[in-house]
């Protein structure tokens, strides 16, 4: 069985999921929102997602202020929370600490353009393709983390 990285946002949620053994994070997909209100269709995705890939736990980024409090961004994800235990009661939903992973998933995106061929004749990733590529680095740095943590207490 599978775990699945999810890096939640208003417009975009970041997919990540791990190899069958927990051990490795890979990136997904990333699943574009209408809007911050359009939360169904983003929902069954996911059950599809889960479906194919037999997943067993969700471990989603909680996105906490700095100091640990929670802000919007952080109430936001544990209404989402919510809606995936309505959507998902077999599954188990962890919350996990993704302070400073979108900054680390952008500078993991510019180093890897860096290094392209073609990133040195100065083209670069379209801003939406590349919002899109940062979630699911996001995801996967989220759900990293969790695994290396799992895998180091066993």
């Amino acid at each position: 069985m599978k775990i699945l990285g999810i890096d939640y946002g208003d417009i975009r949620i970041g997919i990540s999921i791990s190899d069958d053994s927990q051990k490795i994070a890979l990136p997904l997909k990333t699943i574009v929102k209408k809007d911050e209100n359009t939360i169904k269709p983003a929902i069954a995705e996911l059950k599809e997602i889960i479906k194919i890939n037999d997943i067993e736990k969700i471990v989603l980024g909680n996105p906490l202020n700095m100091n640990g409090t929670k802000g919007i961004r952080a109430i936001k994800t544990e209404d989402f929370k919510e809606r995936l235990h309505r959507n998902f009661k077999k599954i188990e939903i962890i919350l996990w600490d993704e302070r400073l992973t979108s900054i680390q998933a952008e500078n993991i995106l510019k180093e890897m353009n860096s290094q392209d061929a073609w990133a040195s004749s100065k083209r670069s990733l379209r801003p939406a393709r590349e919002k899109s590529a940062v979630d699911q680095i996001a995801a996967t740095l989220i759900l990293q983390t969790f695994l290396d943590k799992e895998n180091n207490g066993k």
